[in-house]
């Protein structure tokens, strides 16, 4: 084990990992430059492929997304201490909790992996999460993140895109959605307009017909969804319709239940 200033180093051996920061952005390449395509948050456990002095080239744990993050952001595990962890943590539900590491306390986001007790290890690494507890709605929990930035690639209320919203939101439910949103519009059952209901989601796409947006539907016509910041818009037959602008600003495709 290499460490430099207390942080323990990954190393060309190490196969498996967790993201111990809030959350880590996941690029496209191996640039700081590159663009972000995702991001990592406290507690995820990864696969590492490859590593050189600046750059691991990793894959989620969890739902296989692969890109390239500063390994001074990852702590390593074995491969028995990832998989044990990624048999035991449960998510964060509050919008932003707070974990002790290191002896000082540090903000994570909504949907961090932590154990199920307040006390809890991740290979060798002992936390205590500090976050109280909440009992949302699926609905109720999404709008918190109201006036949340669009950010491409974000997964936290700092800065989340459509799929990542739906990803995570989902994900404090037990529904494992993909990454991305075409893949997201793979999963579930295809629903009738007349037959949605609150929690459903919302597929969009652009003039190619290829699925480019997602938002959770709520009950009188209501959608939540990412787009410039987190807003919630009416959804009608033909689309999302944006009362600021007084015009339709998304074409639906389709909607799909996975709960």
């Amino acid at each position: 084990m290499v460490k430099l200033n207390n942080v323990i180093l990954i190393e060309a051996d190490n196969k498996f990992a967790f993201c111990f920061v809030a959350c880590a952005p996941v690029r496209i390449a191996a640039q700081d430059e590159s663009e972000i395509i995702s991001q990592m948050v406290f507690g995820e456990p990864l696969e590492i492929i490859s590593l050189n002095k600046n750059w691991s080239r990793i894959k989620s744990y969890v739902d296989g997304y692969e890109g390239f993050v500063d390994p001074k952001q990852l702590y390593p595990l074995s491969k028995d201490e990832c998989e044990r962890w990624n048999n035991e943590y449960c998510f964060l539900k509050p919008i932003e909790g707070r974990v002790i590491i290191n002896q000082e306390i540090h903000r994570i986001p909504r949907g961090s992996f932590v154990g199920k007790e307040n006390l809890f290890f991740i290979g060798k690494h002992q936390y205590q999460n500090l976050s109280a507890e909440v009992n949302s709605s699926l609905w109720e929990l999404a709008t918190e993140y109201v006036n949340t930035p669009y950010l491409w690639g974000g997964k936290t209320p700092w800065g989340i895109d459509c799929s990542g919203l739906t990803q995570v939101v989902y994900r404090i439910f037990g529904f494992m959605l993909p990454r991305d949103t075409s893949l997201q519009g793979t999963k579930g059952t295809v629903i009738e307009y007349k037959d949605k209901k609150s929690g459903d989601l919302a597929f969009f796409e652009n003039s190619n017909g290829k699925l480019t947006h997602v938002g959770i539907i709520g009950s009188d016509n209501k959608i939540i969804h990412a787009a410039g910041f987190v807003k919630i818009d009416l959804l009608t037959e033909d689309g999302i319709w944006n009362e600021t602008y007084q015009r339709q600003t998304h074409n639906l495709s389709q909607i799909r239940r996975v709960l």
